[in-house]
């Protein structure tokens, strides 16, 4: 692809991954205001998110496998157009408990996007240039996650929370018809790609076990738990512990996506150092467990601190997904198997905010919040654990997958080694020489 064509599909993948958030959070950022509107206990109010978060975590299995053998092209198209439906239909039904039941489906359409985005960015770009492309990506989800927060207010004080619904609806309708005509003549996959792609085809077992992936797993679980868990309940936490209106609750918590655009951008360069995926996510996560030990240290404290803790806590955990969900899967590209670890690794997070989303609520409801950052800090502890102990394994993996692509490294004594090619940087574990 030249240049023109790969900025036009990157724009196009950043406006549907852009309208999939905003379809998904704007529950999230109006729950504060369903729960006091509607005299419905916060427990209550979470089963949506909660039931939402494990239909995407199922529907990843499905979609990401699924997207490796049949057009991600058409499977966007369908996810939009269902998360859209629903959406509209909640800015109209009068019924929470009806409200409820259709949400927890919005998981299986939202699921039908992300795996496709990544399959189609790393097999037209590579899986060097693809990294810039999915970076873009993720940046448009936290714009859309700003503009939710930031929007949502003035639609909750010019004519209810029902409006958003039938906003985000309405911008999921309209990014459908633009990417389908936008992406004309842009997914096609040459004729040798296809043919490498399923003879080199692999097991998913055999992969998991060769790239260790196992403890990255129970990371990114836990990474999940906090970074979905905590943006679900960033509005009520703020009105409950300091006192402020849903309005202005909800405004506050547009600073988190600010806070997860620059970690984002942080773990991009990050990674252009350690060339570690794990090894950097151990560093976010040992981030957020700071933060969250300062916050049981002062708590409450004042709101401009709690406040500015909480984001950089959640905004760490942003960190953590843009480095091992949205840049490890372009590793298995030489087996043809993108959007499998897409969806496989996106379905471990979203067991753990389907947890947290529900836990957290019963947990501060019962123990106070306090005691619930104790939890946080604990949660961030171990994901550093569980992302140290796949360093190594993960390295080994790396350099395999970059000699089945004939990519050139150098090989020296140490734990990593780098050599710069047209302006990138590329890492390869060091082969280990005989003492003499």
């Amino acid at each position: 692809m030249d240049k023109k064509q790969t900025n036009r599909l990157t724009a196009l993948c950043c406006l549907v991954y852009f309208s999939s958030y905003i379809t998904r959070l704007d529950y999230a950022a109006v729950l504060v205001e369903i729960v006091q509107d509607l005299q419905i206990a916060k427990t209550t109010a979470g089963i949506a998110v909660t039931g939402s978060f494990i239909t995407y975590g199922v529907g990843m299995l499905l979609f990401g496998v699924a997207a490796d053998y049949i057009k991600p092209r058409t499977l966007i198209v369908i996810g939009l157009l269902g998360t859209s439906a629903i959406n509209l239909a909640m800015g109209v039904l009068p019924d929470i408990r009806v409200m409820i039941a259709i949400w927890c489906f919005n998981g299986f359409f939202q699921a039908m996007v992300w795996p496709p985005v990544t399959r189609i960015l790393a097999e037209q770009l590579g899986q060097t240039e693809s990294r810039g492309a999915i970076a873009k990506v993720i940046l448009a989800a936290q714009v859309a996650t700003l503009a939710i927060y930031v929007l949502a207010p003035a639609a909750i004080r010019l004519s209810g929370w029902r409006m958003v619904f039938l906003a985000a609806g309405a911008a999921g309708v309209a990014s459908v018809l633009l990417w389908y005509g936008g992406t004309a003549g842009l997914t096609q996959k040459a004729a040798g790609r296809v043919q490498k792609t399923a003879q080199a085809r692999a097991g998913v077992g055999r992969l998991i076990l060769e790239a260790g992936l196992i403890p990255m797993m129970i990371a990114i679980l836990l990474m999940g738990m906090l970074r979905d868990g905590l943006q679900t309940w960033m509005p009520t936490y703020i009105c409950e512990v300091f006192g402020l209106s849903t309005e202005t609750s909800i405004l506050i918590s547009g600073l988190l996506p600010v806070v997860s655009m620059a970690a984002i951008t942080l773990s991009t360069m990050l990674l252009q150092r350690s060339n570690n995926e794990p090894l950097s996510g151990a560093l976010f996560f040992a981030v957020g467990f700071v933060a969250a030990a300062i916050m049981v240290v002062i708590f409450p404290g004042g709101a401009v601190v709690g406040v500015a803790l909480f984001v950089v806590l959640a905004g760490s955990m942003h960190g953590v997904n843009q480095l091992i969900i949205c840049y490890t899967p372009a590793h298995f590209e030489p087996y043809g198997r993108v959007a499998t670890f897409s969806g496989l690794l996106n379905c471990f997070v979203y067991v753990g905010a389907a947890t947290s989303t529900y836990g957290f609520a019963g947990f501060s409801e019962a123990f106070g919040w306090r005691s619930t950052m104790i939890l946080w800090m604990g949660i961030a502890l171990l994901g550093v654990v569980f992302c140290l102990l796949c360093v190594r394994r993960w390295s080994r993996f790396c350099r395999k997958s970059m000699e089945e692509q004939n990519i050139p490294g150098v090989f020296a004594p140490g734990i990593f080694c780098f050599r710069k090619e047209d302006k990138m940087w590329q890492c390869v574990l060091p082969r280990k020489t005989k003492r003499k």
